[in-house]
């Protein structure tokens, strides 16, 4: 039985804590992320890290495959909302239904700290 936990959103940090709770844990952990360099310094490096775009539906599928559990942990500035979170939402439960996977999604990640905002 597969375990691995998928996290998006490894660098915000909601997501950085999960990741660190899930590796101390000793469970298998894809983090995916858009800047590699920065997971390099926020998450333990048995983390398996990958760069995709939850944007881009086909890197959000290829993210989750062979996923036993997806962590939504991505959020984006208010004024960018419209323009994103309906099709990063959308591509990420897209992803995790199609690996048959749980999805956690937290809600509102903004009073778990500072974001790094998606480019308008």
């Amino acid at each position: 039985m597969n375990e691995t936990h998928v996290v998006f959103g490894a660098n915000g940090a909601l997501g950085a804590a999960i990741v660190r709770r899930l590796t101390a844990d000793g469970k298998p952990v894809r983090a995916v992320v858009r800047d590699a360099a920065l997971a390099a310094v926020l998450l333990p490096p048995t983390a398996g890290v990958v760069v995709k775009d939850a944007r881009v539906k086909d890197m959000a599928v290829d993210a989750c495959q062979g996923a036993a559990v997806v962590y939504y942990c991505i959020n984006v500035p208010y004024t960018l909302w419209p323009r994103w979170m309906p099709t990063i939402t959308d591509n990420i439960v897209a992803a995790a239904g199609q690996a048959g996977a749980s999805l956690v999604f937290p809600g509102n990640v903004y009073w778990y700290g500072p974001l790094h905002s998606i480019p308008a």
